[in-house]
């Protein structure tokens, strides 16, 4: 019969010393140990087992818990004619003697994930065994739901598909952090809905991580009080004009008016909101809404066009101080209809 064996390390660079690898060279291993001799002196020293832990497929799918969780290769053995033996309560055999037949990487080991029945156990003792499940039973919403309550991180295991929205919801809600961890893959829509599910006011967002999220999901958490506006530290259209419109005193802190529109900006500065001289972001249609709201601040144009100073100058004479050279040449020649171009420097 084919046993197996649980391994943490490679068995190609390593060997065994009842059941700890340390080197890996011959396929019999007699382990009779004699008192006094340096494999005694060994043994003692380490506090190791004189005898090899071999478990059949059956026994682990019965006792699922006896798969370790730092298992990472399958060593697969027979046990000799003349091996000491004894079978434990629990079904799984002792051996001081073994033969090796090969070995595989846990994943690998398809009687085991390939079976239903395990791995709705197994998931359930350790959510991040999902990750070596068969494809076919990844998708199953059963066991996806028993693995994220056991392990809410188990969900970076999950098959994504259509109906297991109450999976990731079930994720979110046990530990906020997953949020951060699918942020980036997930659509706008389906974090919204995730978001929906679990209940705004549930999620504990760190203003450090949610510059992970998509600005929608930002704004949609500072539009419900839970964010600061005035603390973050990353700003675009949609996270600005949510924090305006929950409190248009967040217009102060908006720190590049260049993330909103010109026609926001434009409106702001109408509205006696924006103050135009400290603006550092400037077009021409919203040099053209200030100057409309006060000729004087040409002054503060960087950028002086012509259609800019003939707005301020039609509506106050005086700011023909502020304009270029070639702008208050225009205007002062402007009855005789000269080209710019043509104009005495």
């Amino acid at each position: 019969m084919t046993y197996v064996m649980q391994l943490k390390n490679n068995p190609k660079h390593h060997v065994l010393y009842g059941g700890k690898v340390d080197y890996f060279g011959v396929k019999d291993y007699n382990l009779t140990l004699i008192p006094g001799t340096p494999e005694w002196k060994y043994y003692k020293r380490h506090n190791l087992k004189p005898y090899f832990e071999l478990f059949t497929a059956e026994t682990l799918i019965k006792f699922p818990d006896l798969l370790l969780p730092t298992t990472k290769y399958i060593l697969k053995v027979s046990i000799p004619d003349f091996a000491e033996v004894c079978v434990t309560e629990r079904e799984y055999i002792r051996s001081n003697k073994i033969v090796i037949d090969g070995w595989c990487l846990v994943d690998e080991f398809y009687i085991l994930w390939n079976n239903k029945e395990f791995c709705e156990k197994i998931v359930k003792i350790n959510g991040l065994f999902l990750q070596h499940c068969g494809y076919q039973i990844k998708k199953c919403e059963k066991i996806q739901m028993a693995a994220i309550i056991q392990n809410p991180m188990a969900i970076q295991y999950v098959i994504d598909i259509s109906d297991n929205l109450s999976v990731f919801a079930e994720a979110v809600r046990r530990n906020n952090k997953i949020l951060y961890l699918i942020g980036g893959e997930k659509s706008v829509d389906f974090l919204s809905k995730i978001i929906d599910e679990v209940g705004i006011t549930n999620i504990k967002i760190n203003y450090t991580n949610a510059a992970s999220l998509p600005s929608e999901i930002i704004a949609k958490f500072i539009s419900a009080g839970i964010l600061d506006f005035k603390k973050m530290k990353c700003q675009d259209y949609n996270i600005c004009m949510a924090a305006i419109e929950k409190n248009p005193k967040n217009l102060k802190y908006v720190k590049n008016e260049d993330v909103l529109s010109s026609d926001t900006v434009a409106q702001f500065i109408s509205d006696g909101v924006f103050d135009f001289k400290k603006m550092k972001y400037q077009d021409e249609y919203i040099c053209i809404r200030a100057v409309e709201k006060n000729p004087k601040n040409l002054k503060y144009v960087k950028n002086k066009t012509l259609d800019i100073c003939r707005t301020a100058y039609n509506l106050d004479e005086r700011v023909y101080k502020y304009m270029t050279r070639d702008m208050q040449l225009y205007f002062k020649y402007n009855n005789n209809n000269i080209p710019i171009s043509k104009l005495p420097k």
